[in-house]
C-alpha cells in the first residue's frame, strides 16, 4: 500500500472513529432519558450496548490509524535519515 492509499485509509478510519464516538453519545443521551421516565424499561440495555459497542470502536479504530501513522512516520524518518527528503 502507498503513501496516498494508507493516508485514505487513515482519514476512512478516523470518520469510523468519529461515528463510534456519536454512537456512544447516543447511548448516553439515551440511557439518561430513559433514567427521567417515571417506568423502567428495559431497553437501557440498549443505551449500555451503544456504549460498549461505540467505545470499542474507538479503539479498535483509534489503534489502527495509530499503526499507519507510525508507519508513515517511520519511512519519512528513514528518507530523512538516507538523505532522500526533497527541499522545501
Amino acid at each position: 500500500m502507498d503513501d496516498q492509499e494508507k493516508e485514505k485509509k487513515m482519514d476512512s478510519l478516523e470518520r469510523l472513529e468519529g461515528v463510534c464516538a456519536c454512537i456512544v453519545l447516543t447511548g448516553v443521551a439515551l440511557e439518561y432519558v430513559l433514567k427521567l421516565l417515571p417506568y423502567h424499561i428495559p431497553a437501557d440495555l440498549i443505551g449500555t450496548a451503544l456504549i460498549v459497542g461505540g467505545i470499542a470502536g474507538e479503539i479498535y479504530f483509534g489503534h489502527r490509524v495509530a499503526r499507519i501513522q507510525k508507519d508513515l512516520r517511520m519511512k519519512l524518518q528513514h528518507q530523512i535519515a538516507m538523505g532522500q527528503f526533497g527541499a522545501w
